[in-house]
C-alpha cells in the first residue's frame, strides 16, 4: 500500500505541476495575443491619422470649391472675398503633420518640421503678394479697375452660373474671337490664291 499511496502522490503532484505549467503557458499565450491586438490597433490608428493628415488639404480645397459653386448656382454658400479669398491665411502645423508627439525625440523633430513649414508658408505668401502687385503694376488703369471689380467678389455673382448663356457670351469668349479671325484670314488667303481679291 505504501507504494500505491506514493505512486498516487507522485501522480497527483505531476498533474498539479503540469496544470500549473499549462496555466502559465496559457497566460503567456494570452498576454502575447493581447499585445498583438494592441499593436495591430495602434498601427491601424496611426494609418488612419496619416490618411486624415494627407486628405486634409483636399478636403479643405473641396469645401472651398463647393462653397464657390453653391454661391455661383445661387444655392447658398458664402461670397468669395477676393481672388485670394480661399488662400490659407495662417500656417496650421497640426493640420499638416498631425498632433505633436509626446516622446521627446518625436516632439523635437515635429518642432523642427513645424518651423520649416512656417518659413515656407511665409515665403509662399510673400511671393504670391509680390506676384499680384507685379501683375497689377503691369495693367492699365482700366484693366486694373476691371480686375479689382472682378476679383472683389471672386469674379462671381450669386446665381451667375444659372443665367442663360447667350450669343453675346459666346462672342465675348477670346477663343471665339481667335477662331473667327483665323477663319477670315483663311478665307482671304484662299480667295487671294485664286485671284478673287
Amino acid at each position: 500500500m505504501p507504494f500505491g499511496i506514493a505512486a498516487a502522490g507522485i501522480s497527483a503532484a505531476g498533474a498539479i505541476a503540469g496544470g500549473v505549467m499549462a496555466s502559465k503557458g496559457a497566460k503567456k499565450a494570452g498576454e502575447a495575443q493581447a499585445q498583438g491586438y494592441d499593436e495591430a490597433t495602434a498601427l491601424q490608428r496611426e494609418m488612419w491619422q496619416q490618411q486624415q493628415r494627407q486628405m486634409a488639404p483636399w478636403l479643405k480645397a473641396g469645401g472651398t470649391g463647393l462653397n464657390a459653386l453653391m454661391y455661383g448656382l445661387g444655392l447658398g454658400g458664402n461670397l468669395p472675398t477676393s481672388a485670394y479669398g480661399s488662400m490659407q491665411q495662417e500656417f496650421d502645423p497640426v493640420a499638416v503633420m498631425g498632433e505633436r508627439p509626446a516622446d521627446p525625440d518625436g516632439a523635437r523633430q515635429w518642432d523642427i518640421n513645424a518651423a520649416a513649414g512656417q518659413a515656407q508658408f511665409n515665403k509662399n505668401q510673400l511671393a504670391g503678394k509680390a506676384q499680384e502687385a507685379k501683375n497689377l503694376a503691369a495693367m492699365t488703369p482700366e484693366q486694373r479697375a476691371a480686375y479689382q471689380a472682378k476679383t472683389g467678389a471672386g469674379g462671381l455673382q450669386g446665381g451667375d452660373l444659372m443665367r442663360k448663356f447667350s450669343m453675346a457670351d459666346f462672342e465675348a469668349d477670346p477663343s471665339y474671337k481667335f477662331r473667327l479671325k483665323e477663319g477670315i484670314k483663311s478665307l482671304d488667303r484662299s480667295a487671294s490664291s485664286r485671284g478673287g481679291l
